[in-house]
Parts: C-alpha cells; structure tokens; sequence
C-alpha cells in the first residue's frame, strides 16, 4: 500500500525553498555590509588623541564605589 502526501510539496523542495531562501538574504545582508563598510575610514586617530580631547571628571565628586 502507497502513501501519498496531501501536499504537493515533499520534504526535500520545502527544505529546498528554505536554504534558498537563507542565502539569498544573506547575499543581500553581504551587499548591505560591504556598501556600508566603505564608508569607514581606512585608519582611525590614536587612542591617546581621543583621551585628550575628553573633559576631566570634577575632582569634587566621590568615586562610584564609595557612593
């Protein structure tokens, strides 16, 4: 006796359309990430440069810990 699925879809072509469908978003989630990477600038300024240009922390205030 033969079982025939109600579905005219089996396993393998649902499981098909799914993988399909994982790579093409991650074709359009590649293309997104590359035309937003090259907007970054190549080189960043030192890190010492950008603890300069912070304000100081008022001398008044207690550390967070003994608050």
């Amino acid at each position: 006796m033969t079982v025939v699925a109600a579905n005219a879809f089996g396993a393998g072509a649902i499981g098909f359309l799914v993988v399909l469908a994982l790579v093409a978003g991650s074709v359009f989630l590649f293309r997104s990430m590359a035309k937003h990477l090259r907007s970054v600038p190549p080189q960043f300024p030192p890190p010492e440069a950008e603890q300069n240009e912070q304000p100081a922390a008022p001398a008044s205030s207690p550390p967070p810990d003994q608050a």
